[in-house]
C-alpha cells in the first residue's frame, strides 16, 4: 500500500486530500471517495477505515473539506452544505481523472453528516458505483425538533450567534453551548479527533440545516448502498434510516452495539470494518462488477417515437448539455416560456423548497425577476453523472425589489450556486438549486457581514 498527498480543486480553492493505491494491483481499480463527518477532518481516526479498504484492493482517496484541515478557504471553520455537497463532487470528479482509477467504480463513503452529503451526490451522480453510510445524518429537522424540546436555551443562543455567523463549540457538555450537546457528543469528539482538532465551527451552518434531508433522496439511489447503524447512537435519527433503508431498491442495513462515535475507537470499529470489506469485495471488486458494461445508451428522440438506432453515451450528453446551456440563456433573458420549453415537465427545488408545474414556476420566475431585475448566472464548472448535468454558477443581481418579504436595499449580489439539472433520458424533469442564504441576506445587510 502507498499514501501520496494530493490536492483537487472545488469552487476554485484547494481541497486537500491522501491518495492510498492498493499493492500488487492488475489493471484499473475501484476508488472510494471518503471525508469525515460534521468538524473533523481526515486526521481524525479515518486512517482505521481507508488502511483497510486499501488492504481489500480498493484505492482511497480521502479529503479535507474546504475551510477545514489543511484545505485551503476562508474564513476557516466554515461549514455549508452546499459546498460540501460540491466539494464531494469535485473529488469524485478528481478520482476519475487520475490513472489506474476505474472512472465507473467509484465508492462513495459517509460519516454522519458526510453520509448526507454522500447520499445527495450519489443520488446526482447515477454513475456511482456504491455508497458506504456510517451514522448518516439523514434528516436535520429531526434533531432540530428534539433540540427545540430538550435544549430551548441552547437553541436560542445558537440562532442569535447564527445570524453574525459568529464562532461556537462544535460540542458542548449537556446543558452548556455548543452546536451538539446532547448527552456523549462531547466526549464522543474527544475520545475521536486528533490533538489538532479544532472545537468550533461559524454558526451560520444553522440555516442551511434547517432545510436538510437527504432522506427524501432515497428513491434516486440506483447502486448498491451499505448503511451501518449504531443501536445506541443518539445524534442522528433511527426512524430515518430505517426509512431511508427501506426506500433504497439495494440497501443492506446492519447494526452494532456503538453510540455515534465508537466506530471509530476502542474495539468496536473490527466488525464495521469487516462488514465494509466483506460489501467491498462482493459488490464492487467482484469480476463483472457494477460500472462494467460498455454498452451504448437507448433513449427515445424527442417526438417519442420508437428508435431502433441507438443512442451513444457521447450523443446523450452532447443533447442534454445543449438543454442547460438553452435552458441557462433562457433564464438569462428573463424569458419564462422559453425556459419552461427545455422541460418535459417543469419543476424547480430551490434550497429544498418545491414549485412543481408550469405555473409555479412562472410564479417562481416572477418573484426572482421582480427581486432582482438583472438577476444573471454565469456557469463556471459543468460535469455530467449518468442522470444529470450539474454546474456551478456565478449568480449576480442588483436588489431592487421585494425579496421574500425584504424590502429592496439597492445593493450589488454576487453568490455561488450549484445547480443539478435531472433528466429521464434526454428529457430535463427538474433543476435543483443550492445556494448558501445566509450569505445573501449578509449582502443585503439582513445580517452582519461573515468574517
Amino acid at each position: 500500500m502507498t499514501r501520496s498527498d494530493v490536492t483537487f480543486l472545488s469552487a476554485g480553492a484547494r481541497c486537500a486530500g491522501w491518495l492510498y493505491r492498493p499493492a500488487d494491483t492488475d489493471g484499473a481499480v475501484p476508488c472510494v471517495v471518503m471525508a469525515h463527518g460534521f468538524g473533523l477532518t481526515r486526521h481524525d481516526n479515518l486512517t482505521l477505515y481507508s488502511e483497510a479498504l486499501t488492504r481489500a484492493g480498493a484505492a482511497v482517496l480521502v479529503y479535507d473539506h474546504r475551510y477545514l484541515g489543511d484545505s485551503e478557504g476562508e474564513p476557516r471553520q466554515r461549514v455549508r452544505i452546499s459546498e460540501h455537497l460540491a466539494d464531494r463532487l469535485a473529488a469524485i470528479e478528481f478520482a476519475r481523472t487520475l490513472d489506474g482509477i476505474d472512472p465507473d467504480r467509484i465508492i462513495v463513503w459517509g460519516y454522519s453528516m458526510s453520509g448526507g452529503t454522500a447520499v445527495a451526490a450519489a443520488a446526482a451522480d447515477g454513475r456511482v458505483a456504491g455508497a458506504i453510510l456510517v451514522c448518516p445524518f439523514l434528516d436535520a429537522r429531526s434533531r432540530i425538533n428534539r433540540s427545540i424540546r430538550t435544549q430551548p436555551r441552547n437553541m436560542a443562543w445558537t440562532a442569535g450567534r447564527a445570524i453574525r455567523d459568529a464562532m461556537i463549540p462544535v460540542a458542548g457538555e449537556p446543558g452548556g453551548r455548543g452546536a451538539m450537546t446532547f448527552p456523549g457528543e462531547f466526549d464522543g469528539f474527544r475520545a475521536v479527533a486528533a490533538p489538532s482538532w479544532r472545537n468550533e465551527v461559524r454558526a451560520g451552518l444553522f440555516f442551511g440545516m434547517l432545510i436538510w434531508r437527504p432522506l427524501v433522496r432515497a428513491r434516486k439511489l440506483k447502486c448498491p448502498v451499505l448503511i451501518q447503524a449504531g443501536q445506541r447512537d443518539i445524534t442522528v435519527s433511527a426512524r430515518a434510516i430505517d426509512q431511508f433503508a427501506r426506500q433504497v431498491s439495494r440497501a443492506v442495513l446492519k447494526r452494532y452495539d456503538v453510540d455515534h462515535f465508537e466506530p471509530f475507537y476502542g474495539d468496536h470499529p473490527a466488525r464495521i470494518i469487516a462488514d465494509q470489506v466483506d460489501w467491498l469485495t462482493a459488490t464492487i471488486l467482484a469480476p463483472h462488477g457494477p460500472g462494467r458494461s460498455e454498452t451504448p445508451l437507448r433513449v427515445q428522440p424527442p417526438n417519442r417515437q420508437e428508435t431502433t438506432t441507438p443512442m451513444t453515451a457521447s450523443d446523450l450528453r452532447e443533447r442534454r448539455e445543449a438543454i442547460v446551456n438553452r435552458h441557462v440563456e433562457a433564464e438569462n433573458q428573463h424569458d419564462i416560456e422559453a425556459t419552461i420549453a427545455t422541460f418535459e415537465r417543469p419543476r424547480y427545488e430551490m434550497n429544498g423548497v418545491t414549485h412543481d408545474g408550469a405555473d409555479a414556476v412562472r410564479e417562481l420566475h416572477k418573484t426572482l425577476t421582480g427581486a432582482l431585475p438583472d438577476l444573471c448566472a454565469s456557469v463556471d464548472r459543468l460535469r455530467h453523472t449518468d442522470d444529470a448535468v450539474i454546474i456551478e454558477a456565478r449568480i449576480i443581481g442588483t436588489h431592487d425589489g421585494e425579496w421574500n418579504g425584504i424590502p429592496p436595499t439597492g445593493r450589488r449580489l454576487e453568490f455561488t450556486g450549484v445547480g443539478i439539472f435531472e433528466f429521464e433520458d434526454d428529457r430535463l424533469v427538474c433543476e435543483k438549486v443550492f445556494y448558501d442564504t445566509a450569505a445573501v441576506l449578509a449582502q443585503m445587510g439582513v445580517l452582519p457581514a461573515q468574517a
